[in-house]
C-alpha cells in the first residue's frame, strides 16, 4: 500500500447536535425549505457543498436552536472526506491528477459498485490519486484498481 500525505481543508458548519462528534460521516444535501430566513443559513447551509461526502474532524461547544435538526446545531469542522474509487489500472499512478471516470456497468448487486459509481465525486472532475491499494476483481473483466481520491477545486 502507497500512502500520500494528506493536504484538507477544514470548513466550519453547523450539523444537528447528535451528529456533532468526530468521525460522523455525512452526505451534504440541499437545503430544507425550513432554511429559508434562517441568519445561521450561511454557516449552516452555504459553506458546503451539495452531494459532497464530508467528515467531522472537530466539535466547538457552541450550540444554536434549529428547526429541522431536532432542536438544535452544534459547531463543528469537517473536511470533504477522500473517496474510495475504483479506476482503471492504467490510470493508477500515485500523486496523478485524473479526470474522474465512473466505472458503471449498471450491476448494482456487484460488490464493487459503490466504488466504481462513488458518492461524492462526479464523472470528469478533477482528483488527485492519494492511495493505490491493488487490483479488484471485475464481473466485466476491466483491469480497475482500488484507489482513494481527493476531489480537486475547479
Amino acid at each position: 500500500m502507497i500512502k500520500m500525505k494528506k493536504e484538507s481543508r477544514n470548513f466550519v458548519t453547523l450539523v444537528g447536535v447528535k451528529q456533532a462528534r468526530k468521525g460522523f460521516v455525512f452526505v451534504h444535501g440541499r437545503p430544507s425549505k425550513e432554511c429559508d430566513g434562517c441568519k445561521l443559513f450561511k454557516v449552516c447551509v452555504a459553506t458546503l457543498e451539495p452531494d459532497r461526502v464530508y467528515e467531522v474532524v472537530s466539535v466547538r461547544g457552541k450550540t444554536f436552536p434549529c428547526r429541522v435538526h431536532e432542536g438544535s446545531v452544534q459547531v463543528v469542522e469537517v473536511v470533504e472526506k477522500d473517496v474510495e474509487a475504483c479506476i482503471d489500472a492504467r490510470f493508477a499512478i500515485l500523486g496523478a491528477v485524473i479526470a474522474f471516470q465512473t466505472q458503471d456497468c449498471g450491476n448494482t448487486s456487484c460488490e464493487n459498485h459503490i466504488r466504481c459509481v462513488p458518492e461524492g465525486i462526479r464523472k470528469g472532475e478533477r482528483c488527485k490519486i492519494l492511495d493505490v491499494k491493488g487490483r479488484v476483481i471485475c464481473s466485466r473483466g476491466l483491469s480497475l484498481v482500488l484507489s482513494f481520491l481527493r476531489r480537486l477545486p475547479e
